[in-house]
């Protein structure tokens, strides 16, 4: 567990720079437990979090691109396009 939350963590600081005052622009599953997030920062610079939530092989990385097929894919959370990302953190209880 503590060394998932120290993964969690670097990963956090990391993506922190771009994403904070960055927008959504698409959430949307292609497959079983999967989970894209396309954001777009102030200069246009798009990238994707993509989260693999299978059992035993959660990965998430940060991509400067990403395809997926037309077909079979599922765009979720509508209401948070063009909705601007204020603070990324990691909350503890």
């Amino acid at each position: 567990m503590a060394l998932g939350y120290l993964f969690l963590e670097k990963f956090v600081h990391g993506i922190q720079p771009f994403l904070e005052g960055s927008v959504f622009r698409s959430v949307l599953s292609h497959r079983k437990n999967a989970l894209v997030i396309e954001f777009i920062n102030n200069n246009g610079t798009g990238k994707y979090l993509v989260l693999d939530l299978s059992p035993g092989k959660e990965t998430f990385k940060l991509e400067d691109s990403f395809s997926y097929p037309k077909r079979n894919t599922t765009h979720l959370f509508a209401e948070l396009n063009g909705a601007e990302i204020i603070k990324i953190e990691i909350v503890n209880k």
